[in-house]
């Protein structure tokens, strides 16, 4: 029998016979990336934890120009090396990665551990996936629980999802299909797609929990608007198995919960680490300091803004009336010096709000 496990560094699925599956022959070569990565059984019915790397905030924002590389590792370096700690993160993951720049798995669990040791969530994610997988340390599921629990207690994401299937599977940890789901449905909160799709599939068969189709419809045809893989079709079965009632409720569900979903917007990594550099004295970072407008954080709408536009509004489009998929938009853009003040937000559906520009009309 063929199964699928995922590929440590690019995610990429890798087939493979489980009935001549050896854990000491675990070791392959990727055929996507090339790279040498384990594979595993996985966990009947539910999606394995494809462990990778999870963002540092080194990625760049939409219409960003990327940085030159060279002078990007070097100043990447310099920050570390001086003590910023997002940079300590970036650059364990840019070692282990090895996309833009050399691949040194050892010097990058180092930097992770560094940065994970000071408290960065994301850092203690990625030096747990590290200890799972053995890249850069010897592979220890105890070592990779503990690392995943400091990032879960934070509320990361990605090392919820993690946490959640070393309970699943018990490596590690003592095995607990009861707390997987619950860490499952912590990270799938905070769209998790993955994480979304092992719910729903717990849900819809009723593994570990009271099945129940309307729950399984909404955390699935959530994973699907975001294109996770298979969730479309997944999705579509379990309508089809629903009773007219029960799907009403759920798409109910889906539009309640991207109402009250917020994202968060951050500066980009080079920019920050940047910064960093140039309040320490740097004078390469000074000079590009200037060349640049450093953008700043994005501060979430608070909720009592959001009920009293909701309420003022009618909870319907200010433009069309429509009263599906909408959005909180700032009349006045924060790029242009819009604030967070009722009267300065209004109700939009999604099509209305694409339609807008962003000039202050």
């Amino acid at each position: 029998m063929f199964v699928t496990s995922y590929c440590q560094h690019c995610g990429g699925g890798i087939e493979f016979d489980a009935e001549n599956f050896a854990e000491e022959n675990s070791l392959v070569q990727c055929p996507h990336c090339g790279f040498q990565t384990r594979i595993s059984l996985p966990s009947p019915g539910v999606l394995p934890s494809a462990v990778g790397f999870s963002s540092t905030g080194a990625e760049r924002s939409a219409g960003e120009e990327k940085p030159n590389v060279a002078r990007y590792f070097r100043l990447l370096r310099k920050a570390a090396a001086l003590g910023d700690t997002q940079s300590m993160a970036n650059l364990g993951v840019g070692l282990l990665s090895g996309n833009e720049y050399p691949r040194n798995p050892k010097d990058g669990a180092m930097w992770l551990c560094r940065a994970a040791e000071r408290g960065d969530a994301t850092a203690q994610n990625n030096l747990g996936c590290c200890y799972e997988t053995g890249d850069g340390v010897l592979q220890d599921y105890g070592q990779a629980g503990k690392w995943y629990r400091n990032a879960a207690d934070q509320g990361n994401a990605d090392g919820l999802y993690h946490l959640g299937g070393l309970y699943y599977r018990g490596f590690g940890l003592p095995k607990d299909a009861r707390l997987a789901l619950d860490s499952w449905l912590k990270a799938a909160e905070q769209w998790h797609l993955a994480a979304q799709n092992n719910v729903s599939l717990l849900y819809s068969e009723g593994l570990h929990v009271t099945q129940d189709f309307v729950e399984a419809y909404k955390w699935m045809a959530l994973a699907a608007e975001r294109g996770f893989p298979g969730a479309l079709s997944d999705s579509t079965e379990l309508a089809a198995r629903m009773k007219a009632a029960e799907l009403v409720d759920a798409r109910r569900r889906v539009e309640s919960f991207k109402l009250v979903f917020n994202e968060r917007v951050a500066p980009s990594g080079f920019e920050s680490m940047v910064c960093f550099l140039a309040a320490a004295g740097d004078l390469e970072a000074q000079f590009l300091l200037r060349g640049f407008e450093v953008n700043s954080v994005r501060q979430p709408i608070p909720s009592d803004v959001r009920r009293e536009v909701w309420r003022r509004d009618e909870g319907k489009c200010v433009k069309c009336g429509s009263r599906i998929r909408l959005e909180y938009d700032h009349i006045i853009p924060v790029s242009k010096g819009g604030g967070n003040t009722a009267r300065n937000i209004e109700l939009l559906c999604e099509s209305c709000n694409r339609a807008k520009s962003a000039s202050i009309q």
